[in-house]
């Protein structure tokens, strides 16, 4: 794959993870396999015109907050490490190692989930702090620290407000969690400010497609990806929320996710810092 020549200090570039091809050619769905790079086929594009309230039925699912927590939220956490063993497998596992490595001093793992990150941070961090929110997740976030012997501390709390004073980390950590929290803009606004000046931001986050069709794709299933996957945004664009965010990406890769659902699989990773200046091509 091509990777322009750099202009500058600051790296952005195009990889490949494990032996992934480097552009998927189809979303395969039961039965129809539809080209991702094709417009959404009239049949599909004129499906919520002809029955209106299933936008309505899917929109009303995702707000009945308590009802839908206690079961489907319940149990996607579960399944979630089930759901996801094939990618960690297939290269994810080693690529959040190798993102992790990069963390010292005292570090937050924002949206840590069900711990897929315990046991990938590097020895020697003076404090890690594992946050977060859903009751369902935490509990098996609690349990994996206990069965690895991690002396992490485990806090239920949202990435929009952490419990920590300004400037008490050198290194904050998100890792497929910006495609889900409600307001990604003030979770990284958030990240800036429990951060050290001069701290640092390590991302790895699927994110909205550059390819128009898979983008369209994106966004005609976001509600029902939405609705499948516990809050999860398909089509987010991460990438321009950093950028619009206090903090600068210092260096950016994109891939794929390996053995993951087209809908998910753009991949971005890197490292973003405080008052570091504006990210640039390469």
């Amino acid at each position: 794959m091509e990777t322009k020549a750099p202009t500058s200090k600051n790296v952005r570039r195009t990889v490949q993870i494990s032996n992934v091809t480097a552009r998927p050619t189809a979303v395969t769905m039961s039965w129809i396999a539809i080209p991702i790079s094709a417009p959404i086929p009239p049949c599909l594009s004129s499906l919520v015109a002809k029955f209106p309230r299933i936008d309505c039925l899917l929109a009303r699912l995702t707000t009945v907050g308590g009802v839908y927590e206690a079961t489907w939220g319940r149990a996607f956490s579960t399944l979630y490490d089930r759901l996801l063993a094939a990618t960690e497998d297939a290269g994810l596992r080693e690529l959040r190692r190798r993102t992790l490595a990069q963390a010292s001093g005292q570090t937050i793992d924002i949206g840590a989930g069900t711990g897929a990150n315990v046991g990938l941070f590097p020895e020697g961090l003076e404090r890690l702090v594992l946050a977060e929110p859903d009751p369902h997740m935490t509990k098996r976030l609690r349990r994996k620290l206990a069965e690895s012997g991690s002396s992490a501390e485990l806090v239920q709390a949202p990435a929009e407000r952490l419990p920590f004073e300004d400037s008490s980390f050198d290194t904050a950590v998100f890792t497929l969690v910006l495609c889900t929290v409600p307001d990604p803009a003030a979770a990284l606004a958030e990240a800036a400010r429990v951060l050290d000046p001069g701290g640092k931001l390590l991302f790895v986050e699927h994110v909205r497609a550059h390819d128009r069709g898979l983008a369209q794709w994106q966004d005609r299933l976001e509600l029902p990806w939405k609705l499948f996957a516990d809050g999860c945004r398909c089509n987010r664009d991460t990438v321009a929320n950093i950028e619009a965010s206090p903090l600068s990406i210092e260096e950016i890769e994109h891939g794929e996710m390996p053995k993951a659902p087209p809908l998910v699989r753009p991949l971005v990773w890197g490292g973003a810092s405080v008052g570091a200046g504006g990210p640039q091509e390469s």
